[in-house]
C-alpha cells in the first residue's frame, strides 16, 4: 500500500510582462533549455543525507500558450536519486499565469511511497511526517526560486 502526500500552493505577485518569462528569466533561476525540445535542465546543489551526497538533476517540461506557463517534472525526469526513486514517486506541477494586475503561480507537489522493504518497519504516522517535511522543504524552495526570479524582471 503507497503513502501518498500533496501541498498544492497558490501565491500572487507584481504584474510582470508575459515575454519577460523567456530563456532568459528561465536561466536566472537555474533552467537551461535543452535545444529542440520542450525540455529545461535543473542541477541542484549537493545534499548531504546520513552518508550520502546527492546532486540531482530534475528535467523540467515546460510549455506555453498566450498567457500562461506551464511546468511539470515526475520521476522519468530527475536523475541523481536513484536509490530514493526505488520506493518514492515525485510528482510537480506547476503554472504562472499572467492576470490583468498581477502574477499567479499555482503550484501542486506529491510525493508517494511504497510501503515496501525498510519503509513497512516504520510507523505510519511517523512516515506522513517525514513525507510532509520533505513537501514543505521541497515546495518552499521551489516558491523561493520562482519569487526571485520574478522579482528580478521588475
Amino acid at each position: 500500500m503507497n503513502i501518498e502526500k500533496t501541498l498544492t500552493k497558490q501565491f500572487f505577485c507584481h504584474h510582470i510582462s508575459f515575454d519577460q518569462i523567456n530563456t532568459e528569466y528561465l536561466s536566472k533561476i537555474g533552467l537551461i533549455k535543452i535545444i529542440n525540445s520542450d525540455l529545461y535542465v535543473y542541477q541542484s546543489k549537493v545534499y548531504k543525507l546520513l552518508n550520502w551526497e546527492l546532486k540531482p538533476k530534475i528535467f523540467f517540461r515546460i510549455y506555453r500558450d498566450k498567457r500562461k506557463i506551464s511546468i511539470s517534472t515526475d520521476n522519468t525526469l530527475i536523475k541523481g536519486i536513484d536509490f530514493i526513486l526505488k520506493f518514492a514517486t515525485i510528482k510537480l506541477d506547476a503554472s504562472i499565469e499572467i492576470l490583468e494586475s498581477q502574477t499567479a503561480i499555482d503550484r501542486s507537489l506529491t510525493i508517494s511511497l511504497r510501503r515496501n522493504g525498510l519503509i513497512k518497519i516504520f510507523p505510519r504516522k511517523m512516515v506522513l511526517k517525514l513525507l510532509n517535511e520533505a513537501l514543505y522543504l521541497v515546495g518552499d524552495r521551489f516558491d523561493r526560486k520562482i519569487i526571485k526570479g520574478l522579482n528580478k524582471t521588475k
